[in-house]
């Protein structure tokens, strides 16, 4: 997934945090959230490749209680690694999904994305959805069937009916 050939570890990523310009306190909380997850998982940034596999596990690996670091705390690392990553072009940016590019979705998505609670209520019910496997592939239209097309009003989506 990593378009970006000259991102090869998180010491490039921070490298390139620095190159972009960002200021304030959005540029330090990347850095900050990169070290301390390097830190936390007994490597530094240069050792620390910046493919997604490999971070995934990783972050598996990292127990934020035996570090001092609250579940909070260590969910706000996590998002900071992410928007890093995504600035850095290692990671899909918007969305770290597909929800905006659904067909039945995007529409919804891009009408309540000013407004951050309906937003952020909107991804929540969609990623339960998608866990739920109601949005899956395979037997898709009888299992979406009972959950409500919001964007359209009806209670089958269009293909369905």
């Amino acid at each position: 997934m990593n378009q970006n050939k000259t991102i090869g570890t998180l010491a490039d990523v921070l490298s390139l945090i620095d190159q972009t310009g960002l200021t304030g306190t959005r540029r330090r909380d990347m850095i900050s959230a990169i070290n301390r997850i390097c830190e936390m998982a007994g490597t530094t940034p240069e050792c620390m490749c910046a493919e997604l596999p490999v971070l995934k596990e990783m972050l598996s690996r990292i127990g934020p209680a035996a570090h001092g670091v609250s579940a909070k705390s260590y969910s706000n690392l996590r998002s900071l690694l992410a928007a890093a990553l995504e600035l850095a072009g290692v990671i899909d940016p918007s969305g770290r999904g597909r929800a905006i590019r659904h067909p039945q979705w995007g529409p919804l998505l891009q009408a309540v994305a000013d407004d951050q609670r309906l937003s952020n209520g909107l991804a929540r019910l969609r990623e339960l959805v998608r866990r739920s496997g109601h949005l899956t592939g395979g037997g898709r239209r009888q299992r979406r069937s009972a959950i409500p097309d919001v964007a359209g009003g009806q209670d089958t989506p269009p293909e369905a009916t």
